[in-house]
């Protein structure tokens, strides 16, 4: 069950990085069907027809939690800092891996994603309207390489033991 599990989320996620660096945008089937494959593996987790845990949220109420945490997020799509289909990743994220991993990967994927706005901004400033790029700053993807780096990440590295020591651990 763990092995299909990790299938699942690093393709999900590799799947984000493609088309939001590509096109700008998180299809919603891609959301739903990686929704849909969480709540089965956690459903079958729960009932105990597979015993064990899930390499990412620990229990549904960690998984509802870091849903929740994830489409808080909705605040910056109002303010029209994010787009629509980041929130909505970021609540599937946060289903997948509970708040504490969630958080991690805000706050790690929060520097290059500052890096590429303020590109945006000092060139926009620099060329006058014809320097605004139409195309918004892919959130999502580097949300998802956050996650991936860490997921990917080989378990003998001392960074890998500090943060996964905060992640399962908790504050």
């Amino acid at each position: 069950m763990e092995q299909t599990w990790w299938l699942v989320f690093v393709t999900f996620n590799a799947c984000v990085v493609i088309y939001d660096l590509r096109w700008r945008r998180v299809p919603n089937t891609l959301l739903l069907a990686a929704m849909a494959m969480q709540v089965l593996a956690l459903v079958v987790m729960w009932t105990g027809l597979v015993a064990g845990t899930l390499p990412g949220a620990r229990s549904p109420g960690q998984s509802a939690i870091g849903f929740l945490l994830g489409l808080a997020f909705i605040l910056f799509w109002r303010l029209r800092m994010m787009g629509a289909g980041d929130v909505k990743y970021m609540a599937v994220l946060g289903l997948f891996t509970g708040p504490w991993i969630l958080g991690l990967a805000v706050l790690w994927a929060s520097v290059p994603g500052a890096v590429h706005a303020l590109y945006q901004v000092f060139r926009m400033i620099r060329q006058g309207p014809k320097g605004r790029s139409r195309r918004g700053v892919p959130y999502a993807a580097y949300i998802a390489l956050a996650v991936l780096s860490v997921a990917l990440m080989p378990s003998s590295s001392p960074w890998c033991s500090l943060s996964s020591s905060f992640c399962f651990t908790g504050p």
